[in-house]
């Protein structure tokens, strides 16, 4: 079954990374927080994705939430997995979109302070950049040589820094993104 799926998004997508492989799909099921914790342990829960893919582009975003909505299969967002939140937990089986190859800057003006960069950016990168302009990335959780700026958005994360900057979300004045239906 899963190797239909990773066949019919690589016709849709030639050159689309993914994997199939039992440790890819069993560490992509769960964040850095253990389900146990936090609810009651259930028989076959969280469940394997079928299918991990890692676009390289909004397009590719494009594409594989188009097929999925067509055919009805759950898509979770995968960041850098370190949330303690459970956001990243799969408890249906469907297609993981690990997002870590959006890691682009595509801009950093120190004039309007404002950057744009893709979700899969790290945290730790992300600020090391906007060193180099004079400017500074307002939110440092413990996990920030790891975390993904699309997760920490999702999450609204705060980190040291929130009691004078505010959660993530406040610091974001814009997206790009994907709907469900492509």
């Amino acid at each position: 079954m899963n190797e239909i799926l990773q066949k019919d998004l690589t016709r849709i997508i030639p050159n689309l990374s993914s994997s199939i492989d039992a440790d890819d799909l069993l560490r992509h099921s769960i964040d850095a927080l253990n389900p146990n914790r936090v609810f009651q342990p259930i028989k076959n829960w969280p469940k394997l994705p079928k299918i991990v893919v890692r676009p390289k582009s909004t397009d590719e975003v494009v594409k594989i939430m188009r097929f999925a909505s067509k055919q009805g299969i759950p898509v979770l967002p995968w960041g850098g997995g370190t949330g303690v939140m459970g956001a990243a937990v799969s408890t249906e089986s469907g297609i993981i979109l690990d997002l870590k190859s959006l890691n682009t800057i595509q801009y950093i003006d120190p004039i309007a302070q404002l950057t744009e960069v893709g979700a899969g950016i790290v945290l730790k990168d992300l600020n090391n950049s906007l060193k180099s302009h004079g400017m500074f990335l307002a939110h440092d959780p413990w996990s920030l040589p790891i975390a993904t700026l699309g997760g920490a958005i999702s999450t609204n994360g705060v980190g040291y820094l929130a009691g004078k900057y505010g959660p993530m979300g406040e610091q974001v004045i814009g997206l790009e993104v994907v709907l469900p239906s492509g």
